[in-house]
């Protein structure tokens, strides 16, 4: 279970939003826990559903994740929103033959009983009753908050469908430790970090461009 706080940084905070995240990858604590030190990724993810949106309708999300020379295949279902607090189901691994099969059979009722080819999944390509619908790049700032939780600061671009990027803050509870007050502590004391000028963002990057999708 995925449990996570997640803020997004308006350009009216002072200075701008690289200049946050530049001061929170430089800061030692937050909320009184140790910071790790900063590790800088890119990330670009294709997201797939049916060609009817239904994996999106039923709260689910299903992505190809490139990171450092890895590749993912992650499934998330949303079980519950409140704020900027998210609980989701989450299925995460390298992306092979078995991990595609294990997603598959999960959203099964979801999807019905066409095949999806390993190689054109991979690959990003329509894969049977899935097809590719969003193309995301992220690039990420990732400190440890002490042994509570990962702070990620999110920089999302949407090629083609948004000409400047959005800035996100993600805090996400560590395996076994999803204490809503301390994900809480951690969200006030970024708030504050920021001079009050982040908001709640209850969306996932897949939900918001798919908005940005029916825009177009």
């Amino acid at each position: 279970m995925e449990v996570e706080i997640k803020l997004a940084v308006p350009p009216t905070v002072p200075g701008g939003p690289g200049a946050l995240f530049e001061r929170l990858a430089a800061q030692e604590t937050l909320a009184g826990f140790p910071l790790g030190a900063a590790q800088r990724v890119a990330l670009r993810d294709t997201y797939f559903d049916t060609d009817d949106g239904t994996l999106a309708g039923a709260g689910a999300g299903l992505r190809v994740r490139r990171e450092d020379g890895r590749t993912l295949i992650t499934l998330k279902v949303t079980q519950a929103r409140e704020d900027a607090l998210t609980r989701r189901e989450e299925y995460e691994a390298p992306l092979d033959l078995a991990s595609l099969r294990e997603v598959v059979e999960r959203i099964r009722p979801l999807i019905g009983p066409g095949t999806v080819p390993f190689a054109a999944f991979a690959a990003g390509r329509p894969a049977g009753p899935l097809e590719p619908v969003l193309d995301v790049r992220t690039e990420r700032i990732v400190r440890t908050v002490g042994n509570v939780a990962t702070l990620s600061l999110d920089r999302v671009l949407y090629p083609g469908l948004a000409p400047e990027p959005y800035y996100d803050i993600e805090v996400e509870a560590a395996p076994g430790l999803a204490d809503p007050a301390v994900l809480r502590a951690l969200e006030a004391a970024l708030t504050a970090a920021a001079d009050g000028h982040l908001r709640p963002e209850g969306r996932s990057k897949l939900e918001r461009g798919l908005a940005l999708l029916r825009r177009r």
